[in-house]
């Protein structure tokens, strides 16, 4: 079966950047039509999904995130795996999952307002 594998450093803490994925998963899942069940959800660690209902080529592929790296960098290994085909739907979601993650990584490496001393 193939999957779709990512790993990026984002320059955030852990729970900045697991919070900010998190979130952008259940987006991106939700404007596929896509209904997953958590599997594993360890906070600011990893987190795995599994897509229960929606476009068929989804149907029982699996979203998972693991985080590693402690301070301001941040390691983000990310796959969508257990696809039945390497079909075009695959290589659609591996570029949004992908754009998602580069765009994830310029939002949380932009400081906020208050974390900006002055």
């Amino acid at each position: 079966m193939p999957d779709i594998h990512h790993r990026l450093i984002m320059n955030a803490p852990r729970e900045e950047v697991f919070s900010a994925l998190t979130e952008a998963v259940s987006s991106l899942v939700s404007e596929a039509g896509a209904f997953v069940r958590t599997l594993d959800f360890d906070r600011d660690a990893r987190a795995v999904w599994r897509c229960i209902d929606g476009p068929s080529d989804w149907l029982g592929t699996e979203i998972a995130i693991e985080l590693t790296g402690e301070g301001p960098g941040t390691v983000v290994r990310f796959t969508h795996r257990y696809w039945k085909d390497a079909t075009d739907a695959l290589a659609t979601c591996a570029t949004r999952w992908a754009m998602l993650l580069l765009g994830l990584q310029t939002y949380v490496a932009i400081p906020e307002p208050d974390d900006v001393a002055i």
